[in-house]
């Protein structure tokens, strides 16, 4: 997948500040949000590779069971990626209930889709794990190799497949609401 195969459904996630607007309430919600926002944009920052951030777009939110973000890179920064067929543009980044992590390069449309990318790779690092095979091909995942965390993966993934993937339940994903 190339940085410009990307399809974004901007129907289904909502820009930061719209998002504020739309769905907080109070400020006990506004700074809960700022706290997860916080929390996903570092997952971003705390890599060498990744220049700063220029748009943030909310796909998912369900504390603090799980947040969806998008972050538009900014492409004109020295180190911004670039491949074949253009600089990295886009990035999706998922915090909440489980270890967080950033997806790159990936066909997702919208936060259910980076949803189910993201139970996806726990899933398959679950499968790594149960097989006893080496989970180091799984390098962004920062999840101690233990079975007491393996556990916390397949509770947390199981929830969130019947939760929220089986049934697309807002507020979850509140662009789907029409």
């Amino acid at each position: 997948m190339t940085a410009c195969d990307i399809d974004i459904d901007f129907d289904l996630v909502f820009r930061e500040d719209d998002f504020r607007q739309r769905f907080l309430r109070g400020e006990e919600e506004k700074s809960g949000f700022a706290d997860i926002e916080a929390k996903a944009k570092a997952v971003l920052s705390d890599e060498p590779w990744c220049p700063p951030t220029t748009e943030t777009y909310v796909a998912a939110y369900c504390p603090p069971i799980v947040a969806v973000f998008l972050y538009r890179i900014d492409t004109q920064h020295p180190v911004a990626l670039e491949d074949e067929d253009g600089f990295l543009e886009w990035a999706w980044v998922l915090v909440g209930d489980l270890p967080p992590l950033y997806i790159l390069y990936m066909p997702i449309a919208d936060g259910l889709d980076a949803l189910r990318c993201y139970v996806g790779v726990y899933q398959t690092w679950l499968k790594r794990f149960d097989a006893g095979l080496p989970l180091e091909e799984i390098a962004d995942l920062k999840v101690p190799h233990d079975e007491e965390h393996a556990e916390m993966l397949r509770v947390r993934a199981k929830l969130l497949t019947e939760f929220f993937l089986e049934n697309e339940r807002p507020p979850l994903f509140p662009g789907s609401q029409g």
